[in-house]
């Protein structure tokens, strides 16, 4: 007896400070005597793409749950004579540095967060990219690297920028596995409902998308979000859609109003908007 297959759409959203990323995708869930299925898959270099954008999507969430304002993105250098011959030796200088800073901040009594990786460039310079908690003094950072000269830059507030900085510390192709994390992160969870989303709501939303309709659709399903993007990720091994999409919380609506200066020719006209206007009593 062959093997029944329902069919059901599984939202996943990552909900952090204030974006919104989810998947929209095919669950099937067999309804009739079970029945092993040959295994299919993708080709390796298909595979070795969907491991390299699953991993810096998760890379990205990890420093948008754990850094804020206050925290400090550091860039270590190694002077002439000290750089490190190989991938070991810089990980070894790497780890060192490690433990001087938690040495440091426990004496501050503050746990130390920080994700890093290490990068070798075109001309073989070996430099180490750091966001950790912030709290130190710069002239602290370098003297516990003690290997060259460093440079910091606050952590960005704005949800563009960090992300632009997390995908630098992961931008090559042959580091995207290799940063370190503390053990102290939140690790990001999403929320997954199931069959809230109909099969034909799957497919609406892949029409809208052929037919860029996207804002359209994906504002009025998640309202309070304004659509950054939306795709189709082809999938030679399933027939129905599997979306992924981006949105950022909408701002609160500005509220218009106006000076009144006393005398009707004096009003002072100060905002315009679509809301109701307010005469402040000053």
């Amino acid at each position: 007896m062959a093997t029944k297959i329902k069919t059901f759409i599984r939202e996943q959203l990552y909900i952090i400070k204030g974006v919104l990323e989810g998947n929209i995708f095919p669950v099937p869930q067999p309804t009739g005597k079970k029945k092993r299925r040959k295994k299919c898959k993708p080709s390796r270099e298909c595979q070795k793409i969907l491991n390299e954008a699953n991993s810096k999507k998760k890379f990205i969430r990890l420093v948008r749950l754990n850094f804020g304002n206050g925290d400090v993105f550091v860039t270590l250098t190694f002077a002439t004579g000290k750089e490190p011959r190989t991938n070991e030796e810089a990980k070894k200088a790497t780890e060192n540095f490690i433990r001087r800073l938690k040495r440091l901040f426990k004496k501050k009594g503050v746990e130390l967060r920080y994700v890093c990786s290490i990068e070798c460039g075109d001309k073989g310079r070996w430099h180490i990219h750091f966001i950790i908690t912030g709290g130190l003094k710069r002239e602290e950072i370098e003297k516990a690297w003690g290997l060259g000269l460093i440079n910091t830059e606050a952590f960005p507030a704005c949800p563009d920028e960090q992300e632009e900085l997390a995908s630098y510390l992961i931008k090559s192709r042959m580091f995207y596995r290799s940063y370190k994390a503390s053990r102290n992160l939140e690790q990001p969870k999403p929320q997954e409902h199931d069959a809230r989303l109909s099969v034909a709501d799957a497919w609406d939303a892949a029409k809208a998308i052929d037919e860029k309709r996207e804002h359209q659709w994906f504002e009025h399903k998640y309202p309070g979000y304004e659509l950054i993007e939306a795709k189709r990720i082809p999938n030679e091994y399933i027939s129905y859609p599997y979306i992924q999409f981006k949105m950022k919380k909408k701002p609160p609506p500005a509220i218009s109003w106006v000076v009144d200066g006393g005398d009707e020719d004096e009003d002072i006209a100060c905002w315009s908007f679509d809301n109701p206007t307010y005469n402040l009593p000053f």
